[in-house]
């Protein structure tokens, strides 16, 4: 399949739902209050986005490659040789690693490194923990996507891709580009999620840098203190769910988009990554060529470091049923 007509598929898999008939949540006075914290909050994190920059052992910042011109770029391990595009991309990607030391996690934020170099991604990566329990997560890509609406226009990213740290990539040669939806017909979608079996799954989700963004990131962390009738059962992902469901602003900007693409989850093979015949795939489990898997949930943590190290393993073998060039993926 040729990029032209992969692109059209794609572009035709964009089709926005409009709002049911059910009742949508309408804020209050209670909903002026949380926008005002919204605004407090964003006004914290303008100061943090300053004390962030200048202390390194808070935030790793991988800068993305600076091309004046068209650059060639050739790595034997991507069975590959490309042309970068002209200038560094305008996406960039939000990592959260911190606490204890953990080879496996680090593993897998190092898998990316050949994926950002391809394409020229800015990789963001926050050390330290900002807020409590999951929390810290909304807090840095809020103050991330304001240190980006802090620079002119021209210098910014335009969308930013958050990944877990449970996250392998598998085929670097996928770029993030080919997700984003088509302009200008889905200029008014800022959020693209995906679902799984329970329902929303925020391990790996894109957002547009711009105030729509920002109030968002704001109203979810602002949800729990203000609206604590809310169940928040997965946290954060709870509160962003409850949101882009049942606010009608909000609903109508987020596009859920198959899981496959950039949130593909694992499914069992051999040591060999060849799936066994008798097994049906499932359209949510990574296929060969896609780009990354997603290592969501573990209640075991020993089985969970095992099952990434051994697709952490397949991955370093750079295999070309894996690494496919894109117009040879599905």
């Amino acid at each position: 399949m040729d990029d032209d007509v992969y692109s059209s598929q794609r572009s035709a898999t964009w089709r926005l739902g409009l709002p049911g008939k059910r009742t949508v949540l309408r804020f209050s006075l209670m909903a002026l209050s949380a926008l005002s914290v919204a605004c407090l909050i964003s006004t914290f994190l303008s100061s943090l986005v300053l004390h962030l920059s200048a202390a390194e052992q808070f935030v790793g910042y991988i800068p993305a490659p600076s091309n004046e011109t068209s650059t060639h770029y050739a790595d034997p391990a991507l069975n590959t040789s490309s042309i970068l595009s002209t200038g560094s991309s305008r996406i960039g990607k939000v990592r959260i690693l911190f606490g204890d030391h953990n080879e496996v996690y680090e593993r897998a934020l190092r898998s990316h490194d050949a994926h950002n170099k391809f394409h020229g991604y800015a990789q963001f990566v926050l050390r330290e923990k900002l807020l409590s329990g999951l929390w810290s997560k909304p807090a840095y890509i809020l103050s991330t996507i304001l240190q980006e609406m802090a620079k002119p226009v021209e210098d910014r990213l335009q969308w930013l891709f958050w990944f877990d740290r449970d996250i392998v990539i598998m085929n670097p040669k996928i770029p993030l580009e080919i997700f984003l939806p088509p302009e200008p017909d889905f200029s008014h979608i800022h959020l693209l999620v995906t679902n799984d079996q329970n329902g929303l799954n925020n391990g790996a989700f894109a957002i547009k840098v711009n105030d729509w963004s920002v109030k968002l990131l704001a109203f979810i962390l602002a949800l729990r203190k203000y609206r604590p009738d809310v169940e928040l059962k997965y946290s954060e992902q709870s509160a962003l769910e409850y949101l882009i469901q049942d606010d009608r602003w909000f609903k109508a900007s987020t596009m859920h988009v198959p899981q496959r693409w950039f949130n593909a989850y694992r499914d069992p093979r051999g040591d060999d990554g060849v799936r066994s015949p008798d097994r049906k795939p499932s359209p949510n489990y990574v296929k060969e060529g896609d780009l990354l898997i997603h290592f969501a949930g573990g209640k075991v943590p020993e089985n969970k470091m095992k099952r990434m190290t051994e697709w952490m393993d397949l991955a370093d073998q750079h295999l070309p049923q894996w690494e496919k060039e894109l117009n040879q993926t599905s």
